[in-house]
């Protein structure tokens, strides 16, 4: 029987670039083999028929708001029939909020944010942020928190009761921002409420409930009186929606430790990221247990493969002209880019990139001087864009994998000018859309 094998992740406007690709490493390292994983925008979800061939559909960390405004409507009554039918939703902090029928974010403070929302795969309202101190486009209030695993809610899935029996010690993963589930123990009971579904005989499969995979180890407090110490607090619940589920979470347990300094964000105490680094080998299981519970075909051996097989440098991202008028079209980009750098340098919230015309013969005499392009943005924070004249496409073709030569002659062969005027190469890259948002 063919299984869906497409992880949507959306990438629409509100979407916390680091979350976005946070999110997307940890997929491609523990999913990579089995799953195809896609970065989509709202109007993705409202318009195409994306659902038949989703195993899993995530929304990253970032801003709420933003996602209620582009998803509502159609979207999110896609989504949520989506998951009423048997399908699969992950919301990661952002995410996690927009999953809950009502957001209690920053009460009386200039940020506030109060209302419902469209997808209600839980009940009740998300409260944030749990710990006090939140700034938009600000890590200072961010930090390493434990969690508890709820062992006994793992065992309602036979292929994540694994975790039931490990001995591993709560991980500490990533906070910034995120909420806590409120009354989620009041929801457990699965007879305790019921979906409007258009059928007579409602079976148990079809009845909501939730499930709290993991509990905040400290207290968090009520943002609407951060007096109010809330103990045990739910950090990441599943929510059983129809025949579907939805897990939602208020910390970021896809953050790998290699995002934080020296290689990334460097805003985080050493202690904490200590702490996190020490937590890696246990997060990566947890996150295996997540996608066990969710259905996911997932190999219980890239845990260790994960800490033992060397991860692939990141390399640079090449932009290469594939219409016959090249000098045109290679002067317009650069003068673009020109208008929004310092020194080849383009600077955003999250990402440097470095871009650079290769129009000299000296850059590309010699084998050495080739890798050293190549191979210079390994274990860099600065991403590298490479614009590539034709001429020189032959001295770089042994480090490529895609034959380019042949791909633009038969671009050209073919007179196919309604494709593009540009082609992007890269081995490895953190993510594509730092170009392409750029």
């Amino acid at each position: 029987m063919y299984k869906n094998k497409d992880v949507l992740v959306y990438s629409g406007e509100g979407v916390s670039m680091i979350c976005l690709m946070q999110a997307i490493n940890t997929f491609r390292e523990i999913l990579d083999n089995t799953y195809t994983i896609i970065t989509v925008e709202s109007y993705h979800l409202e318009s195409e028929a994306w659902e038949s061939t989703t195993a899993l559909l995530v929304i990253p960390g970032g801003r709420d708001l933003f996602y209620n405004r582009d998803l509502k409507g159609e979207a999110s009554f896609k989504i949520q029939n989506y998951v009423k039918k048997g399908g699969k939703y992950l919301g990661f902090c952002g995410g996690g909020y927009f999953g809950c029928s009502k957001i209690v974010f920053e009460p009386n403070s200039s940020i506030q944010i109060i209302g419902d929302r469209p997808l209600c795969f839980f009940p009740d309202m998300c409260k944030g942020a749990a710990f006090p101190g939140f700034k938009y486009d600000s890590d200072l209030s961010s930090r390493a928190v434990k969690i508890s695993i709820e062992k006994e809610s793992f065992k309602q899935k036979k292929k994540s009761e694994w975790i039931s029996d490990s001995d591993s010690d709560p991980p500490y993963v990533y906070y910034n921002g995120g909420g806590y589930f409120a009354n989620a123990d009041l929801y457990s009971n699965r007879l305790l409420y019921e979906l409007d579904i258009d059928s007579s005989n409602v079976s148990e499969s079809q009845v909501s409930y939730t499930n709290i995979l993991s509990r905040y180890c400290s207290d968090v407090s009520d943002p609407e009186n951060r007096s109010e110490s809330i103990e045990g607090a739910a950090a990441v619940i599943a929510c059983h929606y129809g025949m579907g589920v939805a897990v939602l979470t208020g910390v970021h347990i896809e953050f790998s430790s290699d995002a934080f300094y020296p290689t990334g964000l460097e805003s985080l105490p050493k202690s904490d990221i200590d702490r996190l680094k020490s937590s890696e080998k246990a997060r990566i299981r947890y996150m295996i247990s997540i996608f066990h519970y969710l259905g996911l075909d997932v190999n219980i051996e890239v845990v260790d493969q994960s800490s033992t097989l060397p991860k692939k440098p990141i390399s640079p991202t090449f932009i290469i002209p594939i219409k016959e008028d090249e000098e045109y079209e290679v002067g317009q980009l650069i003068s673009k880019l020109n208008q929004n750098a310092n020194n080849h340098l383009i600077h955003d919230t999250f990402n440097t990139i470095d871009y650079r015309h290769i129009n000299s013969n000296s850059i590309v005499s010699s084998n050495d001087k080739i890798e050293e392009l190549i191979y210079s943005a390994a274990d860099n924070k600065i991403s590298k864009l490479y614009i590539l004249n034709n001429e020189f496409l032959p001295a770089f073709k042994p480090y490529f994998s895609f034959d380019i030569i042949r791909f633009k002659s038969y671009m050209l062969r073919t007179n196919a000018n309604f494709f593009g005027n540009w082609l992007m190469y890269s081995e490895v890259t953190n993510s594509s859309q730092t170009f392409l948002k750029r």
